[in-house]
């Protein structure tokens, strides 16, 4: 294993994800969420007492999208984490906020690691309306019927249901709402395991 692809890097972070939080019955490793409403689509989240985010950026894959999903991101997620691979960690570290986190995966002896080189930081950022939109219409309007904030707006779009919860919840509440309710969703084509386990569920020493 020379060169790295996207789904080499994909498939021992999954691994890696999954054996780390594999006997936490609150841990969620959802492949490919949408966020802002389809604007990005992060390749791997992780939902337990935060919703941390990691992109992988392969060697093949340039960096162009990143300032949109940076933007994207940073309006949603708790932290947010680049897997990357075939650059230098300068060049990533210059190209994203300080306090995204890094992984560098190589190849070593035919299989993929992955490296730690900076812990995520909490997001300053954090967007209660765009955070609110990881929710679907009906879930909102569940969540705002049990507070009774529902009244006159029943009817109405979803950004109008998302923008009352929102303004009407703190933040810590409503990120619990948010993981919560993902969570609890039954069949959702996203959760669950999709790939199998191969490597050391650890990362490796720099």
């Amino acid at each position: 294993m020379a060169r790295l692809t996207e789904y080499d890097i994909r498939r021992k972070l999954t691994a890696t994800l999954e054996a780390e939080h594999g006997n936490d019955d609150n841990t969620l490793v959802i492949q490919e969420l949408g966020v802002c409403e389809g604007r990005a689509r992060v390749d791997i989240a992780v939902l337990n007492g935060s919703i941390q985010g990691f992109e992988i950026k392969s060697p093949d894959d340039t960096l162009a999208r990143l300032p949109k999903q940076i933007e994207w991101y940073g309006l949603t997620f708790d932290t947010v984490t680049i897997v990357y691979s075939g650059r230098k960690d300068s060049t990533v570290e210059k190209a994203i906020p300080n306090w995204w986190g890094m992984i560098r995966a190589a190849s070593l002896g035919g299989a993929c690691h992955l490296f730690n080189v900076r812990d995520a930081k909490p997001n300053p950022n954090q967007n209660p309306y765009h955070l609110a939109q990881l929710l679907w219409r009906d879930e909102v309007l569940i969540v705002l019927d049990q507070r009774e904030l529902a009244s006159g707006i029943r009817s109405k779009p979803r950004d109008v249901l998302w923008r009352r919860l929102a303004e009407s919840v703190a933040l810590d509440e409503l990120k619990d709402i948010v993981r919560l309710t993902i969570k609890a969703r039954v069949g959702w084509r996203d959760c669950g395991p999709s790939l199998p386990y191969v490597g050391e569920p650890s990362f490796d020493a720099t």
